[in-house]
């Protein structure tokens, strides 16, 4: 609230200066010789105001899109912890189901020798299975393409004019671009020549524990692509497909990482 009051003080500010301008530039048809150089240092005064004024707009401006850059990050964030939640859910539900079999109210002696082992072969596969570390998949996941009724959806600030036929020709570039990397990743050590090497040093620095199951990439991995550039254009389709699913972002010592979404819509 604060920050709007701000800005709104700033543009009344700034329209007060322009209305003096106007005031004093039709003084220069008055036959007023006497007042001329007054008239022209007002004038001047009235300028040097009126570019702090815009400076200070500009400011302001660059301020408010760094919160909203903020508030799309708590927003992935969020979104990334419902997901967990309710994974966390179901592996409780499964953890549960047999339980109501192991408390019925029947003495042990009266269960049956044959459901009193199904229990316990159920209740082994499922420790097993909540115990067990999660695995990579093997296969970087497929980043489907987006349909003109997902762009339409998308908000207006977010997209700007971007097609559908751009974005998904940067998705097709990205899909090769991850693929590469992990490719990399994926080759052992002594099998590699000095530049997989190079890059296999700059792949792993960028890993942290929290994406170790994961599938990310970083803006200086696409650098040299042909379809998506470090521009306001490329900055609007990954603003669409963090929007529609297909990926989030992970921030973290501040390096940019691009997370894809294993269930891609």
């Amino acid at each position: 609230m604060a920050a709007t009051d701000s800005f709104c003080s700033l543009v009344e500010s700034f329209s007060t200066r322009v209305k003096e301008l106007k005031g004093l530039m039709l003084l220069r048809t008055a036959d007023i010789r006497e007042t001329w150089t007054v008239q022209m240092e007002n004038i001047n005064s009235t300028l040097e105001e009126a570019e702090s004024q815009m400076n200070l707009l500009k400011r302001q401006l660059e301020s408010e899109k760094q919160y909203i850059q903020k508030a799309e990050e708590l927003i992935d964030s969020a979104q990334r912890q419902s997901r967990d939640v309710r994974n966390v859910a179901s592996i409780v539900n499964i953890r549960q189901a047999p339980s109501s079999t192991s408390d019925l109210s029947a003495p042990a002696s009266q269960v049956p020798s044959g459901l009193v082992d199904v229990t316990n072969q159920f209740k082994n596969v499922v420790a097993a299975q909540s115990s067990a570390p999660t695995k990579k998949p093997s296969a970087v996941p497929q980043i489907s393409l987006l349909t003109v009724e997902e762009l339409a959806a998308v908000p207006q600030y977010q997209k700007g004019r971007v097609s559908v036929e751009k974005v998904n020709a940067c998705i097709e570039e990205l899909q090769s671009i991850v693929k590469a990397k992990y490719r990399i990743l994926a080759t052992p050590i002594n099998k590699q020549n000095d530049e997989m090497i190079k890059k296999f040093k700059v792949y792993k620095a960028q890993e942290t524990e929290e994406l170790k199951s994961s599938f990310f990439f970083c803006e200086t991995d696409f650098r040299s692509a042909g379809q998506l550039r470090l521009d306001a254009t490329g900055k609007c389709v990954l603003n669409i497909l963090r929007h529609t699913g297909r990926m989030s972002v992970n921030s973290t010592a501040g390096l940019m990482r691009y997370v894809l979404n294993p269930s891609q819509p």
